[in-house]
């Protein structure tokens, strides 16, 4: 979480897909990769305004998946 200016309405709901970019440089696929990689491990990636203000993103991964178990 910051406490930026955060992003709006309109980019949240686009910055995961393929090819969208705010920026003048840039392919707009590294949070669409990012996304694709944890829900491959079954996990979830969320990206919303926070409540205080600024972005938060929360990245969500099981404790295991599939046959392969995360020791802690």
């Amino acid at each position: 979480m910051d406490s930026g200016t955060g992003i709006s309405t309109d980019t949240v709901n686009h910055v995961k897909d393929p090819f969208f970019t705010t920026k003048a440089f840039g392919n707009g696929m590294g949070l669409t990769l990012v996304d694709r990689i944890i829900q491959e491990h079954g996990g979830d990636f969320i990206i919303r305004d926070a409540k205080t203000g600024g972005t938060e993103v929360m990245i969500t991964l099981p404790k295991s998946f599939g046959d392969h178990s995360i020791s802690s």
